[in-house]
């Protein structure tokens, strides 16, 4: 499997405040990527939680440590999760795009910043979460943009929100954007009691639940029209040659 400089390509999400003219953290939020010039992309949730802060700025990696850009300029599109940053990284890397669906079973990565954030030791880790496409096309009622998305293998844990979900059968592929994770229940067990002279009823519930990571699919994000981009992201996308077509 080809492999790539990770911190060249995918950058913590901060909120935090300035003091004398420096940035101090006090959240690590979620995961952004570069989608060509000086733009980035995220989770519209992660900008807004970013926004409640003083200051919020995407991290990168120098070599020794973490530096901290501004974020003068951001665009959210809520109703299907997605934000875009106008910011600027020394070095940044963007990987091509590819918005032909996925098939269930296609293994898929994911790599961000998920409880990344260790203030005591001063250090952000990076990680990389790794499974397969669990199904595909489904529509993401939730919100209401109704994006189809991937369903994943793995759970995808606070501060990987907003990271690119990637394919690496030749060169590595952004094909949606991973958003949260979603809890399934279903009820396998159920009895009810009668209590005392038949006036009170108690139930008892057995519930089996499972967690499948939510990835937004690339076609219902291309489509999306930009103010900051002056086009839609399809648009944006191929005028900086990211963009694969099948």
């Amino acid at each position: 499997m080809p492999s790539i400089a990770t911190s060249e390509y995918f950058f913590p999400v901060f909120g935090g405040e300035i003091k004398e003219r420096a940035f101090y953290v006090k959240q690590l939020i979620g995961t952004a990527f570069s989608i060509g010039g000086n733009y980035f992309m995220t989770a519209a949730h992660v900008l807004k939680t970013a926004e409640e802060h003083d200051e919020m700025a995407l991290g990168y990696y120098n070599g020794t440590s973490y530096e901290f850009m501004k974020i003068p300029q951001v665009e959210l599109f809520e109703d299907i999760d997605i934000g875009v940053i106008e910011s600027s990284i020394p070095n940044g890397k963007s990987l091509k795009w590819n918005s032909k669906q996925l098939e269930m079973s296609v293994d898929v990565e994911a790599i961000g910043f998920p409880f990344s954030l260790d203030l005591e030791n001063k250090r952000i880790i990076i990680r990389d979460l790794k499974g397969h496409i669990v199904s595909a096309g489904n529509i993401h009622i939730e919100f209401k943009g109704k994006p189809t998305i991937y369903e994943l293998s793995f759970n995808c844990p606070r501060g990987i929100s907003g990271t690119a979900l990637l394919t690496f059968a030749k060169e590595p592929e952004i094909k949606g954007v991973v958003i949260q994770s979603r809890m399934v229940e279903i009820e396998t067990y159920r009895v009810k009691e009668i209590i005392g002279d038949g006036n009170k009823e108690k139930t008892f519930e057995k519930y089996e639940t499972t967690y499948f990571g939510v990835a937004i699919e690339a076609a219902s994000i291309l489509k999306m029209s930009s103010k900051i981009l002056g086009g839609t992201i399809e648009e944006h996308l191929i005028k900086h040659k990211l963009l694969v077509t099948n």
